[in-house]
């Protein structure tokens, strides 16, 4: 073997040892963390958050003081709300950032959030503001859930607006409760009603409290965030609404209105409608921006893994979704059964629960939601973390049977669980896969493993299409 070969070889192995060496690394920093989280006070956990949270102010210099900064929090929904807010705001021509479960959006740079989490800490929040004043944005548009608001990862970030979508308990693996879990979200409301109205450009910067009144906590958030600065806007299809939203779809667009105007969303479901309607209000409100600019914007907007259907010469219809509670499994299943409805299908899920302990709380109830509404059910893996995999399936199987309804059947292997799930279905049916949506690994003992959610779906089905033609043949 030449010397250059064998120099190539070695520093292969050098890079193969080097990558291993900080898998164990990672591996055991996660373990340390775990027990960290386990053996040290809560109070002691927060002074350590809070720590960071003021370093990180002063050491990007308070970026949010100079951007016009709006906030959407919700147990579900804060997703594809951003992403409408950040569609709408950019198509008036303004650089809008957006920090989002899914992506980092800055100007028009844009990657991908691996991290698992909404809202990472050690001074994302801080670092990622400031990368959009350097870029020249002018708004800045943040998912913050109530974890972020808890461990003050949101501590000096000046909120100008803020989005409420709903709130069902389904976030109490921290909280233990719903009522310290809804208070959690408080927090926020009461930190933007303390705020002074920001000035940006020698004009003092618009406020807007939005909420959806079809849901019961709408008012306990717009108590908390009176202010004489804050415009407060409750929209709904209830009576209770301020702005009436009226449903205007048809068998092929998803369509409602809004003060004589009429807009299309890319998605089914009625919670997609919910999803737009405070991004409308904001394009409105800020941009003066017109139903025909909204429309266009809107038709823009493409939420990876949320009801996003796949297509590779299938007989049946496929979409992939990020949902992984009971609530967000029955809201995917509303939206998306007519489908099969108008087919005369049945629906087929793939469901699984999360682990880190979250899987106690709500597996079962994941199983029974699912149950209930499908016509068959395969459970699988999502993301495991350091918990057994086996315990996490019986738990939801345990569920599933409770209904007596769907046809259930487990594969551990999420690859394995959608062939099952292919193989069962036919003309007309559509088949669910809920979980993973857009991520793009997978949480195992500490490792984060690659996993493609939507590629791995598009390969599994070409197969599926492959061995349907032969057997045609």
């Amino acid at each position: 073997m030449a010397d250059h070969q064998v120099e190539k070889v070695w520093q292969g192995r050098v890079v193969e040892y080097t990558a291993n060496m900080q898998k164990k690394r990672r591996v055991q920093l996660e373990k340390l963390k775990r027990m960290i989280t386990r053996l040290v006070p809560e109070f002691v956990l927060l002074i350590y958050h809070f720590v960071f949270a003021v370093i990180a102010i002063v050491l990007h210099r308070a970026p949010s003081r100079h951007l016009v900064v709006i906030g959407i929090t919700g147990t579900k929904g804060k997703t594809s709300t951003a992403s409408f807010v950040h569609a709408t705001l950019s198509a008036t021509g303004e650089k809008t950032g957006l920090l989002s479960t899914t992506e980092i959006r800055i100007g028009n740079d844009t990657s991908v959030n691996k991290s698992h989490m909404t809202m990472p800490g050690r001074g994302y929040v801080q670092r990622q503001l400031r990368r959009m004043v350097d870029a020249g944005c002018k708004y800045a548009v943040i998912e913050t859930p109530s974890e972020g608001i808890r461990q003050f990862r949101v501590f000096g970030v000046w909120y100008d607006s803020l989005i409420f979508t709903n709130l069902s308990p389904e976030h109490l693996v921290t909280h233990k409760t719903f009522e310290r879990y809804r208070h959690a979200k408080g927090k926020l409301f009461k930190q933007q009603s303390r705020s002074k109205q920001k000035v940006l450009n020698g004009e003092p910067v618009k406020r807007f409290i939005i909420t959806n009144a079809d849901d019961a906590n709408s008012e306990y958030f717009r108590h908390l965030s009176e202010s004489s600065t804050n415009e407060q806007i409750a929209f709904g299809f209830s009576k209770k609404a301020s702005v009436q939203v009226h449903n205007d779809s048809n068998k092929k667009e998803n369509a409602f209105s809004i003060d004589g105007d009429r807009y299309v969303v890319p998605l089914p479901g009625e919670i997609t409608v919910q999803n737009a309607v405070p991004a409308i209000l904001l394009a409105k409100k800020y941009c003066n921006a017109s139903a025909n600019s909204i429309n266009k914007a809107l038709a823009s907007v493409v939420l990876p893994g949320r009801m996003e259907e796949i297509k590779e010469g299938q007989s049946f219809r496929v979409f992939c979704d990020y949902a992984h509670e009971p609530l967000s499994i029955k809201s995917v299943h509303s939206a998306l059964k007519g489908y099969a409805k108008k087919e005369g299908g049945k629906v087929i899920m793939i469901i699984g629960a999360v682990g880190a302990s979250r899987w106690k709380h709500n597996a079962t109830e994941i199983g029974q939601v699912a149950g209930k509404n499908a016509d068959i059910v395969v459970v699988t893996d999502v993301d495991p973390f350091f918990d057994d995999s086996q315990q996490m399936l019986n738990a939801v199987i345990s569920g599933v049977k409770k209904s007596a309804h769907a046809q259930c059947h487990a594969e551990i292997d999420r690859r394995k669980a959608m062939q099952k799930a292919f193989s069962l279905a036919s003309g007309g049916d559509v088949v669910i896969i809920t979980g993973k949506g857009a991520e793009v690994t997978m949480e195992v003992k500490g490792y984060s493993l690659p996993w493609d959610e939507r590629s791995i779906i598009r390969e599994e089905l070409k197969k599926y299409t492959k061995q349907k033609e032969r057997m045609i043949q």
